[in-house]
């Protein structure tokens, strides 16, 4: 498991503010895009954790693709360009799984409001 994306995820589901986020992980504030798994575990459980080292790979998402369990992995957009060229560049090239458990009404809805008349997602 990616110890940044444990210790970044641990400090964010405990509601750090951003100058609270460690030094060597303030990179990732400034990011356009953030590719990482999902923890499937509300705030509340991360908050009782006493170190971002107490995340395990049980409290990642599992999903089965084409009878294959593999990790879920969620795509964060951090910036309105970084979601448009996404949209300009995968436009029907990527294929989203319902997992019932994650919603994506958000994206969808703020893509149609910036004038982006279509889905970036494949639905299935």
């Amino acid at each position: 498991m990616n110890t940044d994306f444990q210790e970044f995820t641990w400090n964010c589901r405990r509601g750090a503010d951003f100058g609270e986020i460690p030094r060597h992980l303030q990179y990732l504030l400034n990011v356009d895009m953030i590719i990482a798994h999902i923890l499937i575990h509300k705030n509340v459980k991360y908050i009782k954790m006493n170190s971002w080292e107490d995340i395990k790979p049980s409290d990642l998402l599992k999903v089965e693709i084409d009878a294959e369990e593999r990790l879920g992995i969620q795509w964060v957009f951090r910036s309105i360009e970084a979601r448009d060229l996404f949209g300009k560049h995968c436009h029907g090239k990527v294929k989203q799984y319902n997992l019932n458990r994650l919603c994506i009404g958000d994206v969808l809805s703020a893509s149609k409001t910036a004038g982006n008349p279509g889905s970036q997602f494949e639905g299935n």
